[in-house]
């Protein structure tokens, strides 16, 4: 966004531009958190826009205040937003004393403050839309005090905070707002210690002041054990503590992922510091410090979008080396009573420098909240990229076991799990293994039945006829699965022990689930029920991945585990069927040498055992829905779908 003001007073006729449509304008003066939101004194060539809030949607649009508007008074210009809308903001120019801003006119956080971003709130998505390139900034806020910080987008295409941490001591955090499984409370803030590795909750020592004058202490002050939020006490090696002080779906930085020393075997170059160095002109290539180069300094220190300050240490109840040094703490532990921070001067840059852990350093914490969008490969899916992908969100993803690249469509359904959106389609004689599957051995399945070219028989009548032997068929393009005529190819088919890895073979209890799949890493087959007892009955099925499925797409289960009445039956086919995002197919199945049903009846495997003979599977169609089927056998072909691990 483009303008031109003089002083704190924006001169009636002040033409401001931009090329993004449907936006209103915030106004907010600079160092001051105040916001001024003015849509209704907007007006252009078109008309007044006080109706609808927007910036009419135009490639470039010329805006011109009609009134003048003195953002120095405390008057505040206000409207009413609808609520739970997906915030977005473009990037913030300042011009003078004002920073000009654009705002999703329909956007109102949770509480119903217009324009507030929370930092337990983004991701990847949005945080994609609000800071679209590098050196864009925005403020957001924490949930856990209300203080305001400013992100950026910097070189190393990383999102990170450019001000420094300022949460008190004394603050209990929790897993719901904070980087942490379990309640943990900041010591209280003394200027006094910092001399004890044995303290588990470390040290504290907020300044007060949020400044760049860092004589007296720039924010705040943590040692290593209260900034890794005592997770790193455990930790006597080299390794990176599991948890932080950083709000939720943020992070410490990282100096290392390795487990050897930051300081021999490159190790230093797989960590945060070296990507974040090295992008602002740094040249850490032969070793993990450089001590003759301004670039650092010059490009992300003080006063720069990055804003790194020489914030100095704590060390011993004294504070030491303000104004020549920029001391940050990282996750990672160099020994047990050590860890390595990223430290700079004017003239040098040191990726990871080992230092005290009873020292008191700076934080700046890391987005972390990658989401199914940020991923390629099925494999590299973890339950954090499952948590943290928005509903309704979508992508390919591939898999290239057994030599063939497979690409799946997957995508955060209804019932708030990420399922794949088409059949799995695993070649027949792939050998698995821990890296690349849901497997913790490695097995090889069985050669893919093949089928007559005239018919819907396998040419091998004894192929699904034994339940007591795993069997696959890929069907390629042979088999129809849509409704109607659709010409929708089936992916493959795999018997109960085939589809488990071979897992399932030695179960023969009512409710069990197998331990393993042919799903891909990070990946699991659906559950029936996840109790050690009948899915249809005690409403056991109300545990399974298919109940909820079911549900979260209309289906009535309350009463009994199928639900066949009609209009409501349908619900399930007519939102998670063919043609919908979750496009479960009418793929029928193989028994036998012979494929019945294909194009009038979805079934699909679980990984849940009825005995040695039988097991639960969904099936559906156009009138009814089964999330705990139980009259399947284990020898049976069906399709697999496999959801995220959780």
């Amino acid at each position: 966004l483009i303008g031109q003001n003089t002083g704190q007073t924006i001169p009636t006729g002040t033409n401001m531009t931009t090329s993004v449509s449907n936006w209103a304008m915030r106004l907010t003066a600079v160092d001051d958190s105040t916001s001024y939101f003015v849509p209704t004194i907007l007006s252009d060539a078109n008309g007044s826009f006080a109706e609808n809030h927007a910036v009419p949607s135009t490639n470039t649009k010329v805006v011109t205040f009609q009134n003048a508007i003195d953002v120095s008074k405390p008057s505040r210009f206000t409207t009413t937003y609808a609520a739970a809308v997906t915030p977005y903001q473009v990037a913030d120019t300042y011009t003078g004393q004002v920073k000009y801003t654009l705002v999703h006119p329909n956007y109102a956080d949770s509480n119903g403050q217009v324009g507030k971003y929370y930092m337990q709130d983004l991701n990847s998505t949005v945080l994609a839309n609000l800071l679209p390139n590098v050196n864009n900034t925005i403020i957001v806020y924490d949930k856990r005090d209300e203080q305001p910080y400013k992100i950026a987008k910097l070189a190393d295409g990383k999102y990170w905070m450019v001000e420094n941490l300022n949460l008190a001591g004394g603050t209990t955090i929790t897993s719901a707002d904070s980087d942490v499984t379990e309640d943990f409370t900041l010591p209280a803030s003394s200027e006094t210690g910092f001399d004890s590795d044995t303290k588990a909750d470390g040290y504290v020592y907020n300044t007060g002041k949020r400044t760049s004058d860092c004589t007296n202490g720039c924010y705040s002050y943590y040692s290593y054990n209260a900034a890794t939020a005592g997770t790193g006490v455990g930790i006597s090696s080299i390794g990176n503590a599991p948890s932080s002080i950083c709000p939720k779906g943020w992070r410490l930085p990282i100096i290392s992922t390795s487990t050897s020393s930051v300081q021999s075997n490159n190790g230093w170059k797989s960590g945060d510091s070296y990507a974040l160095a090295t992008a602002y002109g740094v040249d850490l290539e032969q070793s993990f410090r450089n001590d003759a180069t301004t670039a650092f300094f010059d490009n992300a220190g003080p006063n720069t979008v990055a804003n790194f300050l020489l914030n100095g240490y704590y060390y011993y109840s004294k504070f030491r080396n303000g104004n020549s040094e920029g001391v940050y703490s990282s996750s990672t532990s160099s020994s047990s009573t050590g860890t390595y921070v990223s430290l700079f001067k004017s003239s040098s840059f040191m990726a990871g420098e080992i230092s005290g852990r009873t020292n008191g350093a700076g934080i700046r914490c890391i987005f972390d909240h990658e989401d199914v969008t940020d991923i390629t490969t099925m494999q590299e899916m973890t339950p954090t990229i499952a948590a943290y992908t928005p509903q309704g969100t979508t992508a390919t993803l591939t898999d290239s076991r057994g030599g063939v690249t497979k690409s799946y469509t997957v995508a955060k359904l209804a019932d708030n799990k990420v399922w794949m959106t088409s059949n799995l389609d695993l070649p027949g004689g792939t050998t698995i293994t821990p890296a690349d599957s849901d497997v913790t051995e490695s097995c090889t399945l069985p050669a893919s039945a093949t089928k007559n070219t005239d018919n819907n028989n396998l040419t091998d009548a004894t192929q699904f006829s034994d339940d007591n032997t795993a069997y696959v068929f890929n069907s390629g393009n042979n088999t129809n699965c849509g409704d109607a005529g659709q010409n929708i190819p089936c992916g493959s088919y795999y018997s109960y022990l085939a589809a488990t890895a071979g897992t399932g073979a030695s179960l023969t209890g009512d409710g069990v689930n197998a331990t393993g799949s042919i799903c891909p890493k990070g990946w699991r087959l659906p559950t029936a029920t996840t109790s050690n007892a009948s899915a249809t009955t005690n409403n056991n099925w109300k545990t399974g991945d298919f109940y909820a499925l079911a549900t979260a797409y209309g289906a009535n289960l309350e009463s009994n585990y199928y639900d066949d009445s009609g209009a409501t039956g349908a619900n399930f086919y007519t939102n998670a069927g063919p043609g919908t995002t979750p496009g479960f197919l009418l793929a029928g199945y193989y028994n036998g040498s012979t494929f019945s049903d294909g194009g009038s009846i979805g079934r699909y495997g679980s990984s849940t055992s009825i005995s040695g003979t039988f097991v639960y599977y969904l099936s559906f169609n156009s009138w009814y829905v089964h999330s705990a089927d139980n009259n399947g056998l284990r020898r049976v072909g069906y399709s697999v779908r496999c959801l995220a691990n959780s």
